[in-house]
Formats: C-alpha cells, sequence, structure tokens
C-alpha cells in the first residue's frame, strides 16, 4: 500500500471519529431538550382542573378545564330565567325550526350586547353605552345571542355562559352575519319558488334586489348550513375528544350572568 493511499484512509478514519463525536453530542443535546420540554410542558399545566373543583374557587381566575359538550340553553327572551329555557340537544336538534332566531339577534359586534330589547312591560333592556368602545357607541350588527353550554367531565357538569365572541371561537370562527345572510337567502329561495314573493318579514318591497342580492349570496359559501352541522358536531357526545376550554370564574355573579363564563376554547392535538 502506498503512501498517498495511507494518507487517504488516515483522513478517512479521522473524519468517521470526528462524525461519530458529533453525532453522540447533538443525540445528548436532543435528549437534554426533549426532557426539558417535557417538563416544561408539566409545568405549565397546574391550572387545568376538573370541573368539580371549579365550584371551590372563591376569586376572580382564568381556568382550563378539559370537558365535553352535553347540551345548549338558547334564551327564549330577555326575561327567561335556566328553569324555563328550551334545551337544545343530539336529539333535539332535528325537531328546532327557528334555530336562528333562537341563537342570532340584532346587536352590538364590539360587546356583544342585544339590541332593541324589551321586557314583558315594554321596557328597553338593552345598555345605553358601549364598555368596549372609547366613544361608548355601539357598532350594530348581528350577533349571537348570549346562551349557555353544559359541559362535564368524569367529576361532574357546569354550565358555561357564552357571549359573541366566544360563540364565534365554538363554531369554528363562523360569524352571526354570514349565517343570518345565507339563512334568509335560504328563505328568500323557498317564498319565490312557491310564487309567494310578497310574504311579510322576507320582502318589503324590493323584490327584485332581495333575488339579485340573494344570488349574489348563493356564490358565497352556505354558512347556514355549515353553522348547523357545527352544532350537530358539538353536540355528539361519545364522538367528540374533550375540549380545552378556558373559563372566567366569577364568584359575584350568579349562573344565568356569567358565574361561569367561556372565554376560549382549543381543541388538542392527539
Amino acid at each position: 500500500m502506498g503512501d498517498a493511499t495511507k494518507s487517504k484512509l488516515r483522513r478517512v478514519a479521522e473524519w468517521t471519529l470526528h462524525t461519530k463525536r458529533a453525532l453522540g453530542e447533538s443525540r445528548q443535546q436532543l435528549q437534554v431538550i426533549s426532557k426539558n420540554w417535557k417538563e416544561a410542558k408539566e409545568k405549565e399545566s397546574p391550572d387545568l382542573l376538573s370541573i368539580s373543583e371549579l365550584f371551590s374557587q372563591r376569586k376572580l381566575c382564568y381556568l382550563n378545564v378539559y370537558a365535553c359538550i352535553s347540551k345548549m340553553v338558547p334564551a327564549t327572551s330577555p326575561t327567561s330565567h335556566l328553569g324555563h329555557l328550551s334545551v337544545i340537544d343530539k336529539h333535539s336538534l332535528k325537531e328546532r325550526n327557528e334555530i336562528v332566531r333562537d341563537f342570532i339577534t340584532a346587536g352590538c359586534k364590539l360587546c356583544g350586547s342585544p339590541l332593541y330589547h324589551k321586557n314583558l312591560h315594554g321596557e328597553n333592556l338593552s345598555t345605553i353605552d358601549c364598555p368596549n368602545n372609547p366613544k361608548y357607541l355601539h357598532v350594530p350588527g348581528q350577533i349571537y345571542k348570549p346562551f349557555m353550554i353544559y359541559v362535564y367531565d368524569q367529576s361532574g357538569q357546569v354550565p358555561l355562559l357564552v357571549r359573541n365572541k366566544a360563540a364565534e371561537i365554538l363554531f369554528a370562527n363562523i360569524i352571526a352575519d354570514d349565517v343570518s345572510e345565507c339563512y334568509k337567502s335560504h328563505m328568500l329561495l323557498e317564498t319565490s319558488e312557491s310564487g309567494n314573493l310578497s310574504a311579510p318579514g322576507i320582502i318589503d318591497g324590493g323584490g327584485s334586489k332581495e333575488i339579485a342580492k340573494r344570488r349574489k349570496t348563493e356564490q358565497k359559501p352556505n354558512f347556514h348550513q355549515v353553522w348547523l352541522i357545527m352544532i350537530k358536531c358539538l353536540l355528539n357526545q361519545g364522538s367528540n375528544s374533550p375540549f380545552c376550554f378556558q373559563i372566567l370564574v366569577n364568584p359575584e355573579k350568579n349562573v344565568e350572568d356569567g358565574h361561569f363564563e367561556l372565554i376560549s376554547l382549543t381543541m388538542p392535538l392527539p
């Protein structure tokens, strides 16, 4: 074997030794990083509680729980209480033809307060000022009415108040404006097909303009149908993985006013 060949083999051997040493150090670093990452994740989750632990909270706080949704309870009127509300679950969903009216109304898109609401005596219950606007002005539009969802885990069940912004997250970022527009377009289509274009509450005079608007809407996704599918999926007990609910606990409020209020939710990755 000549000197040139020996020199090449020596360089290859040295390169191999250096490479093995570098790879060994990299594996050790990856193992350390992986171990530290798992420990960090464990340290980040002490606020994950069971539902039964929520009831013992005595201070204003934000907490997370893993739970599933069992039912939704829309408010049928401004004076309704939990005992007089209609319940929506996976069994009763098909029977509800007016579910859009149960969940959607005119309101402020900033604070989520329904507008033009009156009690049984005709008194206006709407708030005058918007707390989320520096100019105290409401931004009108279609919003989700405040409603309740019941969530459960192995330790128990709790009702959560859901306002407009949290409802948008719950319904996969489908806003009430899109649902309402598609619903009205669908109702207009049924009315036009039946030949009754002057039905009250559907068209107020401008029939041709409404039909043109409907055709334009048909080019967009049917958010009304997607929204209904979302509700059906959320209520499909036993088939869903638990959601991670971020909940605001306010001991000074009763259940109807937001003792437990939904702030956000995420779907944990498998």
